[in-house]
């Protein structure tokens, strides 16, 4: 009897990362829900179980924490849950500048943002190769093709995201294993209020945003072409299109402007 594919979802339990899984669900998928508020996860379980005939499987764990990818995978493999689709979604940004914020605040941005996600992707890898197919959907932003003053530290580390992806897109290819980095823009979130955006800021998300249930569509859809990357919403892409030829001065004069 073939396996049901099971998808591990990282920062589920609200915005883009319910949104994913609530979709993936939809498509069949049993899934592992990662996120530090039980409460959270479990009402987003509970609304996909109504929804969808699925397995949803909840565990609590603080990405910032070295430690923790790899007791997410212990607990994976004690509980014999073998994964085919890996969605690196959790992270959070903080706007200001960089003294603003303890040094503690910035080192678990990088943990979650970056770390983490490196960390759980090799750890799950050799899981995926068991199975000869698999997808890694790793979450980045459009604030990862350019630098961000009021935004350093998070946009160095979606630009990681996005580099990391790229390049072991490559190392995978033939292997029956995809990674898609999928780049929001606004989005109607949480994250904005977690970032304590303001000013100009606050109003160019208004204007822009997206719903999580379309970023999620956009990066599933990119995810199961075997896309290595994929920037969600038309304005997003032009935008991400233009910054390329634009002197990065410019372009960096113009965020601080947003930002500040």
């Amino acid at each position: 009897m073939e396996r049901k594919e099971l998808a591990l979802v990282t920062g589920a339990s609200r915005g883009i990362g319910a949104a994913l899984a609530d979709q993936l669900a939809r498509k069949g998928f049993d899934l592992i829900l990662v996120a530090r508020d039980l409460q959270a996860l479990e009402a987003v379980s509970q609304q996909i179980r109504q929804r969808s005939a699925v397995d949803v499987h909840v565990l609590v764990e603080d990405l910032s924490d070295a430690q923790a990818p790899a007791r997410v995978f212990d607990w994976c493999a004690e509980k014999e849950l073998v994964p085919s689709m890996i969605v690196n979604n959790a992270g959070f940004g903080l706007n200001g500048p960089l003294e603003e914020y303890d040094a503690a605040r910035f080192e678990a941005m990088v943990a979650v943002n970056s770390k983490s996600l490196v960390s759980l992707t090799r750890l799950f890898l050799p899981v995926l190769r068991t199975r000869k197919k698999g997808w890694i959907l790793n979450v980045a932003s459009t604030a990862a093709y350019q630098a961000v003053p009021g935004l350093a530290v998070y946009a160095a580390t979606k630009a990681f995201v996005l580099f990391f992806s790229r390049a072991l897109y490559h190392e995978l290819r033939g292997s029956g294993i995809t990674v898609t980095c999928l780049s929001p823009g606004p989005t109607d979130t949480d994250w904005s209020r977690t970032a304590q955006l303001r000013g100009k800021a606050v109003q160019t998300a208004k204007r822009m945003n997206m719903s999580p249930d379309e970023v999620a569509r956009i990066g599933l859809s990119a995810a199961f072409a075997g896309k290595a990357e994929v920037v969600a919403g038309f304005a997003n892409r032009f935008s991400v299109f233009f910054v390329k030829f634009l002197p990065s001065s410019w372009v960096e004069r113009v965020a601080k402007g947003l930002y500040e």
